[in-house]
């Protein structure tokens, strides 16, 4: 594994994370908020699910544009907007979902080498395909330090929707605890947890984009 990449890597999500630290704490509100509404008040609206995926299309592009921004990656501007953020959305979800679905190990590679993709697509004009074929070919010589990365904000994805389906499995066995209480503290852990992973996912895809853009040691020198 190319220590000094990761090394580097894990001061550039440092340094991002700071600098966009203030819209950071809102995204979590924003995301958080909405959907545990939902949860506590109204589980059974389809409607306001199917709605709140497309207000979280919207919160994480505007934490990718502010990301961005704030790291002083966007040169000229961004050159492609929300259309094509949903599409490369689509295309990468669909892709990790059916890799993770036939025997995860696939989903978790495909989110390595798709994490810069979006990056790259805010700041060309090269299309949904394109900023996916240039990911794929700039993160392959740097797969070991991009998984071991990559598995913070999946474990806090995974222990988040652990947090949701345990009770469900251990009502049954026992059916004396305090459930209620119990379900409260899971659909909050669980909400926050996944809005603070997604967030993680965010910031990790930002920095492996400056690291690949620019030499590691180069991506960190022009945070300073």
């Amino acid at each position: 594994m190319d220590q000094s990449f990761h090394a580097h890597l894990i001061e550039v999500q440092r340094i991002v994370a700071h600098r966009g630290r203030l819209f950071l704490g809102l995204y979590l509100l924003l995301f958080t908020a909405p959907y545990l509404y939902l949860d506590l008040v109204t589980p059974e609206s389809d409607g306001g699910y199917f709605l709140m995926n497309f207000v979280g299309i919207g919160l994480n592009f505007m934490l990718l544009y502010t990301l961005m921004r704030e790291s002083d990656l966007l040169g000229g501007g961004p050159r492609t907007g929300i259309a094509s953020f949903f599409g490369l959305s689509l295309i990468h979800s669909l892709g990790v979902l059916i890799g993770l679905v036939l025997v995860v190990l696939p989903g978790i590679y495909l989110m390595a080498r798709w994490l810069p993709a979006f990056g790259r697509l805010l700041v060309s004009d090269e299309g949904v395909v394109r900023a996916l074929g240039w990911s794929w070919d700039e993160t392959s010589g740097q797969l070991s330090p991009l998984l071991l990365a990559l598995s913070a904000p999946i474990s806090v994805i995974g222990l988040s929707l652990a947090a949701i389906f345990l009770p469900i499995t251990l009502v049954e066995i026992y059916p004396n605890w305090p459930w209620e209480t119990i379900g409260l503290v899971a659909l909050l852990t669980s909400n926050v947890g996944l809005s603070i992973g997604l967030a993680w996912y965010t910031v990790l895809g930002v920095s492996v984009y400056a690291c690949l853009r620019d030499a590691p040691d180069e991506a960190v020198e022009a945070f300073e």
